[in-house]
């Protein structure tokens, strides 16, 4: 009996899982999606002002910027990026617990063939907004 219950709780779990992915809003990628082509454009105030109140807490603009374009003085610019996974945490690292949303796209730029964009995404009174940005190689 008590096989069949951790089975049918393990196939909740699983099922849970699935299915949040399944319902990811489409909003939630195309909120990841507009500020990474935002910062794409070097429209970084932009890209700073769009993102929630936990990104500009953890980030002073200009030290925002000055990463950014380091990171594209590096790399290049992103050519083209492929939606890979999308993880639902509830206490990310360095934010408050919370409802957050890692997206976490493959991305080609122009000196790099394989990186991977970064950006947690977070829910606050059912609005979302881009917290961290990060591109990873």
């Amino acid at each position: 009996m008590e096989h069949l219950f951790l089975s049918v709780l393990f196939g909740l779990c699983v099922f849970t899982s699935t299915s949040l992915a399944d319902t990811v809003p489409e909003q939630v990628i195309a909120i990841a999606e507009t500020f990474a082509t935002t910062i794409d454009s070097e429209n970084y105030q932009a890209a700073y002002m769009s993102g929630s109140e936990l990104l500009r807490l953890a980030n002073d603009e200009q030290i925002l910027i000055d990463r950014i374009e380091r990171n594209q003085a590096m790399l290049g610019k992103v050519l083209h990026r492929t939606l890979k996974t999308i993880r639902a945490v509830t206490s990310p690292p360095n934010f408050p617990d919370g409802d957050y949303l890692w997206v976490c796209f493959d991305a080609r730029t122009e000196h790099k063939a394989k990186a991977a964009e970064v950006i947690l995404v977070e829910q606050r009174g059912g609005i979302w907004a881009v917290c961290s940005y990060s591109i990873r190689i």
